[in-house]
């Protein structure tokens, strides 16, 4: 095993009671953020009809042939498959108008308010009136709607005596453009539609034409309109699977952390300094092998002797003096020797642990005790 690793597993070891206590803490929020994914239900708010109805009105009309002319007999109703009516055959519309609420239950108090509006504008795709007049057909008060009965109401339209006052307010205004003409029932409505109190106001138009010698009406003459209203209601999801799987393995990832870190300290023992100051050794050994050979340590203890600090700066020295660094195994030491001088470094390893207690007397000369 290298030095780095060894290091490093003291390293882990030293530490072992805060690495564990944080994984443990780690994996009680784990387990809490996997309780909340798999067990704990969750809920989300969605939005819901919690109420809805359908509010929708209809013109039906027909024109009655009153006068003589050469196309019908008198008392003829004219329906609306007829692309238009004449002012001298049939100039009385006679129509209804009916407005239903459609929902679970209803009471509404309804008022009907039916008119023709003629508006002027500045010019065939101009968008602001110029003038806007309003003539009151029928107004219908105080009508109740109980559940989804239609409320109807009848009304005759006198359509030249229409044109005349519209004519009227052109020649007084001295604006001859031409106007456009609608039938509008206004309705206002107040009181509960499926339990909730509600009111409002709502126009129902079609347009009327009206040419010199006719009149038209369109032959689609309803409309309809729904009207939601909404809540929220908590609805039970599965979690994303995203969350699923980054849960639960979190979860494993540490209590499998944790259990390895145990199995870890019980197989592998922290290494203690002595062996590691002796891979040190091996290791720089190792390094400068090239430079180094075996021999055996004199016991000539007369000679000049240097020590040096680290079989590096051994090596430089010798070969700078064109000589190799001697390496005797059983004392554990580095040599050179060169005019009388020996130059000498030691490995570091603790006495008390070394293995070559016989040659201590002999080391004591050159390394003697502190």
């Amino acid at each position: 095993m290298s030095l780095q690793l060894i290091t490093l597993r003291n390293q882990l070891l030293d530490h072992y009671v805060l690495i564990r206590n944080v994984l443990v803490i780690l994996l009680i929020l784990s387990s809490i953020w996997t309780y909340g994914v798999y067990i704990k239900p969750q809920y989300v708010d969605k939005k819901i009809v919690t109420s809805h109805y359908t509010q929708s009105g209809n013109y039906e009309y027909f024109a009655k042939v009153t006068e003589s002319n050469p196309l019908y007999p008198v008392g003829t109703e004219l329906g609306k498959e007829q692309p238009a009516y004449f002012f001298t055959v049939s100039p009385a519309l006679q129509a209804s108008f009916s407005y239903t609420i459609q929902a679970d239950s209803v009471d509404l108090d309804v008022e009907q308010k039916t008119m023709v509006v003629a508006t002027a504008k500045g010019s065939a795709n101009g968008t602001k009136a110029f003038w806007q007049k309003k003539f009151l057909i029928e107004d219908v008060s105080n009508k109740k709607i109980l559940n989804n009965e239609p409320l109807t109401h009848s009304f005759i339209i006198d359509v030249p005596d229409i044109q005349s006052k519209i004519k009227q307010v052109q020649d007084q205004l001295k604006y001859s453009h031409n106007t456009e003409q609608e039938i509008v029932t206004t309705v206002t409505y107040q009181g509960t539609i499926n339990g909730k109190s509600v009111s409002g106001t709502k126009d129902y138009a079609i347009p009327l034409t009206l040419g010199t010698s006719y009149y038209q009406l369109p032959e689609k003459t309803s409309s309809e309109e729904t009207i939601n209203e909404y809540g929220s209601q908590k609805v039970k999801i599965k979690p994303p699977f995203f969350s699923r799987m980054a849960s639960f393995g979190s979860f494993l990832f540490l209590f499998g952390s944790i259990t390895a870190l145990g199995m870890f300290r019980t197989r592998y023992p922290k290494v203690d300094q002595y062996h590691i100051d002796i891979l040190k050794s091996e290791m720089e050994h190792e390094s400068f092998k090239d430079w180094i050979s075996e021999g055996i340590f004199p016991n000539e203890t007369q000679l000049l002797t240097i020590k040096i600090n680290s079989i590096e700066d051994l090596v430089n020295l010798a070969m700078d003096m064109n000589s190799r660094v001697i390496y005797d195994q059983g004392f554990a030491i580095y040599f050179t020797i060169n005019d009388g001088v020996l130059y000498i470094f030691r490995k570091d390893v603790t006495d008390e642990n070394s293995e070559f207690d016989e040659m201590r007397s002999v080391l004591e000369h050159y390394y003697p005790k502190k």
